[in-house]
């Protein structure tokens, strides 16, 4: 047990990173925009529909993000850490 305490500490975050997801759930959006004027970075609008730039959102991103997907109107978007 002592030795996997001490594992733990030694890698204690070298190797795993969490970092926040985020998905759109295509048949409800309605492609309105909210979410790309909020978060650019991490949102578009292409076909009408919102589109996920990237799949691994940066630290600092993570609260417009969060704005987005509060501001959803068909709360579209899914978030997870």
């Amino acid at each position: 047990m002592l030795l996997i305490k001490k594992i733990q500490k030694a890698f204690k975050g070298k190797f795993y990173k969490r970092t926040m997801k985020a998905s759109i759930k295509l048949e409800e959006c309605i492609g309105c925009g909210a979410c790309e004027a909020l978060s650019p970075g991490v949102f578009e609008i292409r076909d009408m529909k919102a589109i996920i730039k990237t799949q691994n959102i940066k630290k600092e991103q993570e609260k417009s993000v969060i704005e987005a997907t509060e501001n959803c109107p068909t709360k579209s978007i899914i978030i997870r850490k």
